[in-house]
């Protein structure tokens, strides 16, 4: 049982780190990653839940280094102190964070699908615009978009080139 709750304490330090590790990279480059939500409401709403987790995964790892064998006032410590240090996330996202016009922030108006390719209807080239929600900024983007399941799609952008023996419908 001893085995089993090491070999558990491990795995949730893991997933914890995995979850900061994902918190960090998304925000400082999520841009330049080629993938997107194709479920453009669930977009915001998952910024929401990974901050969230970040959160959570700090406090968590704070509440992992708790021992029966520490003094009592380490462990008073460790708890308040992970309360406080779990709390960065949060205050992070909604003090600096949100109130910037990154991408977590674009709020899409419209999508016209410019190109399809005839042979894979998964491919296709469209123009997306979209605005800031918390400033006037707006962009309008050419990218080429490939389905990947149900949620993900890769994008990148669009030079456009002429083709001689390509397969794609103009819309």
């Amino acid at each position: 049982m001893k085995k089993f709750l090491k070999i558990s304490a491990i795995v949730l330090r893991i997933l914890c780190g995995l979850f900061l590790i994902w918190y960090v990279l998304y925000f400082l480059i999520g841009d330049r990653i080629a993938l997107r939500f194709s479920n453009r409401e669930f977009a915001p709403v998952f910024t929401q839940i990974l901050v969230f987790a970040a959160s959570v995964s700090v406090y968590g790892l704070f509440i992992l280094f708790i021992r029966s064998t520490q003094k009592k006032w380490i462990n008073i410590l460790l708890f308040i102190g992970g309360l406080i240090v779990g709390s960065l996330p949060l205050l992070l996202y909604h003090g600096y964070l949100q109130y910037r016009c990154g991408f977590w922030n674009m709020e899409q108006l419209s999508e016209k699908t410019i190109y399809e390719n005839s042979q894979n209807p998964d491919e296709s080239v469209q123009l997306i615009q979209s605005k800031c929600k918390t400033g006037d900024l707006e962009t309008t983007d050419t990218l080429y978009i490939k389905k990947t399941g149900t949620f993900l799609d890769w994008t990148a952008n669009v030079n456009f080139e002429k083709s001689e023996g390509g397969e794609w419908i103009s819309r």
